[in-house]
């Protein structure tokens, strides 16, 4: 049972994270992205081990991405302790060691299509409530600083790798 991988949960994980929303429990929202860590360090197993897929499936997008899509589903959470550690979840699984073994074609679709979206919305909406004076002013700074690290810190952790294919980046 320890070998067994069920990744077939992640759907209803996510779920189990927008229902915490709806029903205004942020420990539900934090358990459930405690999962998909647990998931994703249980995937980095799969992928140490070398365990071989079907012809044609790719780990990356099979399992990885579906964990990494449910961390950043987290990130517009109206709960500020959710809404951060899903940020903070998401940065240090682009940044891991078994990030390095991602192909480049999926980490510049999670850059562009996932993380930069993403960062965009919050620092737009922080921004705005700033103006608005609804946040804590030390509060909204740690959330910029949460989103600038998930863009720079992806981005450098996998410079060399980006830079050599341009092209998928843009």
């Amino acid at each position: 049972l320890r070998d067994v991988i069920p990744f077939q949960v992640v759907h209803c994980v996510r779920s189990l994270i927008s229902g915490g929303e709806r029903q205004n429990c942020p420990k539900l929202c934090l358990a459930g992205l405690d999962l998909l860590l647990l998931l994703l360090t249980r995937l980095h197993l799969m992928v140490n081990i070398g365990e071989t897929l079907k012809d044609g499936e790719n780990v990356w997008n099979i399992y990885w991405l579906p964990l990494i899509e449910g961390m950043a589903e987290a990130s517009d959470s109206k709960f500020s302790i959710v809404r951060h550690h899903s940020i903070s979840m998401l940065r240090d699984s682009l940044v891991d060691k078994y990030s390095e073994e991602a192909p480049i074609k999926e980490l510049c679709s999670i850059l562009n299509g996932i993380c930069m979206p993403i960062v965009s919305q919050r620092i737009s909406e922080l921004v705005q409530h700033q103006a608005m004076l609804k946040f804590d002013q030390e509060e909204i700074l740690i959330e910029l600083e949460l989103c600038i690290s998930a863009i720079f810190k992806p981005f450098l952790h996998h410079l060399e790798k980006l830079s050599n294919d341009l092209g998928e980046l843009t």
